[in-house]
């Protein structure tokens, strides 16, 4: 039997060891590479089907002010309007698409009332913070066909090889229907996907998530 070694020159230059979770002034990015910021709940109502009214939560968001390299004590500040920027409703049946998320113009009506804006591949949406909550409600089911009256059977998400990146399936969906083609989200689960594109120096705290229901008695 013959075995083989193959071996390689260390590099004394280029080479470095990576420290996980030692700097507290950029998250989500791993090797230099920025990643987004995920977390997708679920709203059960056991065999009750409840309409979903508006979307709320607790986030905190902090900037740490302290000694950078050694875990900044608790020296930081609480960025006020700090938010994710993207959301997705979907249960078994239903889509929104892709939200993007915009903060509620602060003293200005008159730009408050152009939203939402509906995009070729998304709609942006308004949110606002009061009392440490983050809530929005601009949202309605996009699903293109859902097969009641054809043999349409369009999934509702893309899944990658990698099994954890899933892209919206853009044959399910259809931005541009008629206001009175907009169905309200109705079932007895629905999640919320709530995503961050790039953290950068901001550490984000999602502490409770609160789904405003209502009993759907048709």
């Amino acid at each position: 039997n013959y075995f083989g070694l193959k071996t390689i020159k260390a590099n004394y230059i280029g080479g470095s060891i990576w420290r996980h979770n030692y700097r507290c002034d950029l998250y989500a990015n791993y090797y230099g590479v920025d990643y987004p910021w995920e977390i997708e709940v679920v709203q059960n109502s056991g065999q009750q089907v409840n309409t979903v009214r508006s979307i709320e939560y607790q986030l905190e968001t902090y900037v740490y002010k302290g000694d950078l390299i050694h875990g900044c004590g608790d020296d930081r500040w609480h960025d006020l309007d700090f938010n994710f920027d993207q959301a997705i409703i979907h249960n078994t049946e239903q889509i929104s698409g892709l939200l993007k998320l915009n903060l509620d113009p602060k003293e200005d009506p008159f730009t408050k009332i152009n939203y939402p804006i509906i995009n070729p591949d998304s709609i942006d949406i308004l949110y606002s913070k009061e009392e440490q909550k983050y809530r929005f409600n601009q949202f309605w089911d996009v699903t293109n066909d859902r097969g009641e009256f054809t043999n349409s059977e369009q999934r509702i998400f893309t899944t990658e090889l990698n099994g954890y990146i899933r892209n919206l399936n853009e044959n399910n969906i259809d931005y541009l229907k008629s206001e009175h083609e907009r169905k309200k989200f109705r079932h007895y689960y629905n999640k919320v996907v709530l995503r961050r594109l790039r953290s950068h120096n901001r550490k984000m705290l999602l502490k409770l998530q609160n789904t405003k229901l209502l009993l759907s008695n048709r």
